[in-house]
């Protein structure tokens, strides 16, 4: 029977992770009812945290970032 080259990677253990960094840019923006270009701004900015899963992939933790942003509502304009 050939080796099927398809198969999954093994999954990462859950306990290595202290946050679900499961979200793009683009359902991160959907949620708070902006842009993804928006999203990516933020985080060059420092207003938000995500986490480099890849060479171009970027993942978000959804309640980290809510808090992060309603942490900063209210500042000096």
């Amino acid at each position: 029977m050939p080796h099927d080259r398809r198969s999954p990677l093994p999954a990462q253990p859950e306990s290595t992770t202290p946050r679900r960094y499961n979200r793009s840019a683009a359902q991160i923006a959907d949620e708070f009812g902006v842009h993804p270009r928006t999203v990516r701004r933020w985080l060059a900015e420092g207003r938000i945290t995500g986490r480099r899963v890849g060479p171009r992939v970027i993942r978000f933790d959804a309640e980290e970032v809510a808090g992060q942003l309603i942490g900063g509502v209210g500042g000096a304009a």
